[in-house]
């Protein structure tokens, strides 16, 4: 007697991650083989069998499914007699998650918004728009480049507001909010200098890129001190904005010497607020420090020391105190950068002269103090 099907489902629904199982059951006589084939866009290919998938009984079994298991298998039954053949769709689901990049953007008059409707499982059949839980309505300036891609172009004020992307397939949906703002912006940094190391007689130029609304100011300091050309000859500062509003401030030396050395800062700052940048400029030379200024402290409260040296390189930074070598105890910290950090700061204990000692690889030294 020729094979005959009992028992098969033209589809099977699994989760992602899930055990399924495909059954094909049948009777003949003699005993049946089974054979499981999948079909692929160049055909049909026999399923192999490993650790994930097994074939028992004519039942196909597949732990942890995966996305990729989804689509058309085939058994097919034998056994010298005669076959059958019976088809069943698997398919596939996972959990719909919608998430909005960026989720917050603040934007000046005049600039262009993208939203990215990020969608996560399958399948995905359709994604729709809504500002403020309304439906979005396309126009030349409002544009879905993809279903998934919001692109606004000359943003205007009305443009503010709660933008939802919301995806869907037959069994589940999911949503996700993103919030255009429009206004003033603090300022910004789009890139800064690094750390930079030059020899004496070189061209050196540091420069920070920022943005904001209201344009930024843009003060140079080292070590605190205003750098300006009228205290520097060989110092010119300045910045200049670009068409989309970028602010690229910078601090040039010429004929670099090795009292140019230390740590440069750019200031930035309008009426909304404020962000820094430091970065040293090592000049090859001996080492020294600069004067610094004597330094408050509020009892309980946390100091940092930055000892103000010049010159490259620099093998050591030590900090003594009243000739004594610090850390004293838990409370003091040294960094790789040479800063002492107090922590609660005692009047008793930690009130004095603190003097920071530099090395240099060739043995000379130098030193500056504070109280």
């Amino acid at each position: 007697m020729g094979p005959r099907i009992t028992f098969s489902q033209s589809q099977v629904r699994a989760e992602e991650g899930s055990y399924v199982r495909i059954p094909c059951v049948s009777t003949a006589q003699p005993a049946p083989d089974y054979r499981w084939m999948k079909e692929t866009p160049n055909g049909l290919y026999p399923v192999i069998e490993d650790l994930r998938i097994k074939i028992t009984s004519g039942t196909l079994h597949i732990k942890n499914v995966m996305i990729s298991d989804g689509g058309k298998y085939q058994c097919i039954i034998t056994n010298g007699i005669g076959d059958k053949r019976t088809d069943t769709v698997l398919v596939v689901t996972a959990a719909l998650r919608v998430a909005i990049i960026p989720e917050i953007q603040t934007l000046n008059i005049g600039e262009t918004a993208v939203l990215n409707c990020s969608v996560s499982g399958h399948p995905i059949h359709t994604i729709t728009w809504r500002k403020d839980q309304r439906h979005l309505v396309a126009n030349a300036r409002v544009q879905l480049l993809s279903r998934d891609v919001l692109h606004i172009t000359s943003v205007r004020r009305e443009d503010k507001g709660m933008y939802q992307c919301f995806a869907y397939n037959d069994m589940d949906g999911a949503q996700a909010t993103a919030q255009i703002k429009i206004g003033d912006v603090p300022p910004y940094l789009l890139s800064a200098f690094p750390d930079t190391t030059a020899h004496s007689g070189e061209f050196v130029s540091l420069k920070c890129v920022s943005a904001g609304n209201f344009v930024p100011r843009v003060v140079w300091t080292l070590y605190d001190q205003t750098v300006s050309s009228t205290q520097n000859p060989r110092i010119r500062t300045g910045d200049f904005i670009s068409p989309q509003g970028h602010v690229t401030s910078y601090l040039n030396i010429t004929d670099a010497r090795v009292e140019d050395s230390g740590v440069y800062r750019c200031d930035i700052s309008n009426d909304v607020g404020a962000v820094w940048h430091a970065a040293r400029l090592n000049v090859y030379g001996p080492p020294f420090v600069r004067p610094f200024p004597n330094v408050s402290a509020i009892s309980g409260h946390d100091l940092t020391l930055n000892c103000p040296v010049g010159g490259y390189p620099i093998k050591s930074i030590l900090w003594q105190k009243g000739g004594i070598i610090l850390p004293l105890d838990h409370r003091h910290k040294l960094n790789s950068a040479g800063s002492l950090t107090i922590h609660d700061v005692q009047k008793a204990a930690d009130e004095g002269k603190y003097t920071c000692v530099v090395r240099s690889p060739d043995g000379l030294t130098a030193s500056g103090s504070t109280y």
